[in-house]
């Protein structure tokens, strides 16, 4: 099938590699379809009355990129002109005739190109949704994540995007019902995809217990957490090594400091996606704190890697996360977290990493998502 697959962005050293379940999607889904991604980019730092557009051409991982780099505009109009000017490059510079499934990323500005085009056109969309909306009642999520509909416009677009799409994919069980909370309809589960290729088994050695996390360095993702409880476990012949860059950064850094920890706390700053796996090879046990997810591809990842993994009470994750996987937490409870990571030290010889590796590969692998993929698109254009 000929797939137009419509994304926010492509993941790249300009958006410092943000949201890359976007490129990892297409190329998954590029292994069995002609893929051709557009990525209708909203640069904020410039600005243009009339939301101008500038666009590049390129073929890369084996699929046909149009990048759509779209200058902010004005408040009112904005996102307006954004879903207008996308829609007019994809019917000037691709066959849209040709297109068997349009597979958009997110329901709104995606969606809403999507929706103009199945309009016009005929051709079913598909929209794989990756954030939360409501929130519900939450009171540490109210805390530290806005909430994603901005106005009334914006959850009344969304939603009819949403209930005129083919077909709605959640990448999690926790965000398929967040979605029901406000809509009635049917929606798929498909997890997220990890190029399980790019992850080994093979591991260096060392002469301590290695901690990793890998995420934003943002009050969301509980790094704050994880060093305090680092700080309090009972085993001190320990690293914490951390993956990522954010506005925390610093105070992260003197948190490690005022905790006693900051010859043990490693700051490894971002690392691409792409050699990430190099870092995984120094990792013994994999922690995920975060206080929100909705799925948590770091957590696959270092699965592939054969790494057992503790992850908090935040969503997704504790439906991924099994007892032969590794260990769930107490959300933002850094005690809870320490006892937890003293009972992995304890118990880690009982996970086998090649059946760790096994269960990334059978559940998130490329075959294993293309198979629920390929299921909705025979659906739709049934």
């Amino acid at each position: 099938m000929n797939i137009l697959f419509i994304a926010p962005k492509y993941p790249s050293v300009y958006n410092n590699f943000r949201a890359p379940f976007f490129r990892e999607q297409a190329i998954a889904i590029g292994k069995r379809h002609n893929v051709t991604y557009v990525s209708a980019e909203l640069h904020l730092e410039s600005f243009s009355a009339i939301n101008s557009l500038s666009s590049t051409k390129k073929n890369i991982d084996g699929i046909q990129l149009h990048e759509l780099a779209i200058k902010k505009g004005l408040p009112l109009i904005n996102s307006y002109l954004h879903v207008k000017q996308s829609t007019k490059y994809i019917e000037r510079y691709i066959d849209i005739k040709t297109i068997d499934v349009i597979h958009c990323q997110t329901s709104f500005i995606a969606g809403a190109i999507a929706y103009n085009l199945h309009k016009k056109y005929g051709i079913p969309y598909v929209i794989t949704e990756h954030s939360y909306y409501t929130k519900q009642s939450d009171l540490i999520v109210k805390k530290q994540f806005r909430p994603e509909f901005k106005s009334a416009l914006h959850k009344h677009i969304t939603t009819r995007n949403l209930k005129n799409a083919s077909a709605v994919i959640a990448v999690g069980k926790y965000l398929k019902a967040d979605i029901n909370s406000f809509i009635s309809r049917d929606i798929d589960v498909v997890p997220n995809v990890v190029n399980t290729d790019r992850f080994s088994l093979n591991r260096e050695g060392s002469d301590t217990i290695r901690i990793g996390v890998v995420g934003n360095l943002t009050p969301p993702k509980g790094i704050d957490i994880l060093i305090d409880a680092v700080a309090k476990i009972k085993n001190k012949n320990t690293t914490l090594q951390i993956v990522g860059d954010g506005l925390e950064m610093d105070n992260l850094k003197q948190l490690a400091k005022e905790r006693g920890i900051e010859n043990r706390c490693i700051f490894r700053g971002h690392i691409p996606p792409d050699n990430i796996g190099e870092f995984y090879k120094t990792t013994d046990i994999f922690v995920l704190p975060s206080k929100h997810e909705t799925f948590g591809v770091v957590l696959v990842e270092a699965i592939a890697s054969g790494i057992p993994v503790i992850t908090t009470l935040c969503g997704e994750p504790e439906n991924i996360v099994t007892p032969e996987i590794g260990i769930v937490a107490n959300r933002a409870d850094s005690n809870d977290l320490a006892t937890k990571i003293d009972t992995m030290i304890d118990t880690i010889d009982n996970y086998s990493p090649k059946e760790l590796r096994d269960h990334a590969i059978n559940n998130y692998g490329t075959d294993s998502f293309n198979n629920k993929i390929d299921e909705i698109y025979r659906r739709v254009t049934g």
